[in-house]
């Protein structure tokens, strides 16, 4: 299998998409079809209500739903996140090592890995 770092980026979201049928691992969300609602909404209070409705976890982060919000496509929506990080290895690794999160499930494990290396080096700064 070619190293998914070697494809480029929509080629590795095609792949995945086949996989996962864009669907948040770690939420449940249905990204494609949420897509495809907000599409159907004009834009406004209306298709605000129905992201609430939908996917209330966005609206905990105001930027990235104003942002599917102003244009709702799935690059906005779901992000192709690496299981095992690119840091500890992961970047080599075929779409078995990709999952599809929706863009607020993806910024909150990016953050809790984060958080994780600073107390890693936290404690090995004091050892």
């Amino acid at each position: 299998m070619q190293p998914l770092s070697s494809a480029p980026q929509a080629s590795l979201r095609r792949q995945l998409r086949a996989v996962d049928a864009a669907v948040c691992h770690a939420c449940g969300l249905d990204c494609r079809a949420l897509c495809v609602q907000l599409r159907e909404r004009a834009p406004g209070a209306a298709r605000a209500a129905l992201l609430q409705r939908l996917a209330p976890h966005f609206g905990a982060v105001p930027r990235l739903a104003a942002a599917l919000l102003a244009a709702p496509t799935e690059g906005r929506c779901w992000h192709a996140d690496h299981q095992r990080a690119v840091r500890d290895g992961g970047g080599e690794c075929g779409v078995e090592n990709m999952q599809t999160l929706c863009v607020a499930c993806h910024q909150r494990k990016t953050g809790e890995e984060a958080q994780a290396r600073g107390v890693k080096r936290r404690k090995a700064g004091a050892a």
